[in-house]
């Protein structure tokens, strides 16, 4: 079962009963409003399943979860929630789109002949996993699971995730890069932590036009600037989106550019 029929439709839930793993090879695009219902099921929480023509009743669910996706549903009113429900989810990437020439029409079949090494594969990563407290290795905090989930996401997301750095993401970077503290300080002296929201949805006009990606109101792009954790917005005029400006973050450096090398490729 998919994540949105598992928060809105309450009877679904009894599908979770006894299983140890739920799947869904390609999740719904659309917007996502019920994060605290699939909060609660992950968790293994207490749900109420209510069935047509059957008395409600209680149970525990216990199954974890795998999805699949080329684009991740919409979370673009999730207002607060900036870390509850990523923390919930491990993001594994699968780049690369294999050539029609390269496919193995008979990969199934060579790994049901190698499920026992499969299975030493599964003990050792649970011995692992146990041996971290329960940590995988690599996980993402929440912070770089949002992240993550902009760049998979629709165009506004993924304007975010490409063009638009928080003081902690630029800090990091550089740390990376091998800067020490008072490099990082000096580095950051001069840069401008403050995007104005007529600047960034020009840019956001142009990655779309290159892009040829839906392209999205003001509105809803200065609702995700605003979501965005550190992000403070501060308005000009009362009533309306001009003069609005978001410190403590910025615009990556020559975001126009960016797009040409984009359409280029």
């Amino acid at each position: 079962e998919g994540l949105h029929a598992l928060a809105d439709e309450d009877h679904v839930n009894g599908q979770l009963i006894d299983k140890l793993v739920n799947t869904n090879a390609e999740l719904s695009t659309k917007l996502m409003d019920r994060r605290d219902k699939i909060k609660q099921i992950v968790a293994g929480d207490e749900l109420t399943v209510n069935q047509k023509f059957e008395n409600r009743f209680k149970f525990e669910p216990k199954c974890k979860h795998i999805y699949g996706a080329n684009e991740t549903p919409d979370l673009s009113n999730h207002g607060n929630d900036k870390g509850a429900f990523f923390n919930r989810f491990l993001v594994a990437e699968f780049p690369r789109t294999i050539p029609k020439d390269e496919q193995n029409d008979f990969l199934v079949d060579e790994i049901n002949e190698e499920l026992p090494g499969v299975l030493n594969w599964v003990i050792e990563g649970m011995e692992r996993l146990e041996d971290q407290t329960f940590q995988f290795t690599g996980e993402r905090t929440p912070v770089e699971v949002r992240k993550k989930w902009r760049e998979y996401g629709n165009s506004v997301d993924k304007f975010i995730a490409k063009f638009i750095e928080t003081r902690n993401e630029v800090r990091n970077r550089l740390l990376d890069q091998g800067y020490n503290d008072e490099e990082i300080m000096d580095e950051m002296k001069d840069m401008s932590f403050t995007v104005t929201l007529d600047y960034a949805h020009q840019v956001y006009d142009q990655f779309c036009m290159v892009t040829g990606r839906e392209q999205y109101r003001k509105e809803k792009l200065s609702e995700e600037l605003d979501n965005i954790k550190q992000s403070i917005k501060k308005r000009e005029n009362n009533g309306s989106n001009r003069g609005v400006k978001f410190e403590k973050i910025r615009m990556v450096e020559d975001p126009t550019g960016k797009i040409q090398e984009i359409d280029e490729k």
